[in-house]
């Protein structure tokens, strides 16, 4: 199977977002974690665009606007990978 070259780029958005989730949860108090879908979600949209034009052909994307909803829904699913681990998590108990 031949995969193109752009193959990790949105799976390296959502591990980046991801990250980013799980370092803002360390710093702020439990009250503020209902921000982290919505802060994902625009961390993903600024690291998609950034690399729509720095790294030409990265984001499988034909201008700014599809690269940024890429880069948002890769952004949300770290939220829904953050629920998938935590409720496994539970299942297990």
């Amino acid at each position: 199977m031949n995969l193109p070259d752009n193959f990790v780029a949105i799976p390296s958005i959502t591990i980046l977002c991801y990250l980013f989730g799980e370092l803002y949860k360390s710093l702020v108090s439990e009250t503020l974690y209902k921000h982290i879908p919505a802060l994902c979600a625009a961390l993903g949209v600024l690291l998609s665009v950034l690399s729509f034009y720095t790294l030409p052909g990265y984001i499988p994307a034909e201008n700014w606007l599809v690269a940024g909803s890429i880069g948002a829904v890769s952004g949300w699913a770290a939220t829904g990978v953050h629920q998938i681990i935590k409720q496994e998590g539970h299942k297990n108990e």
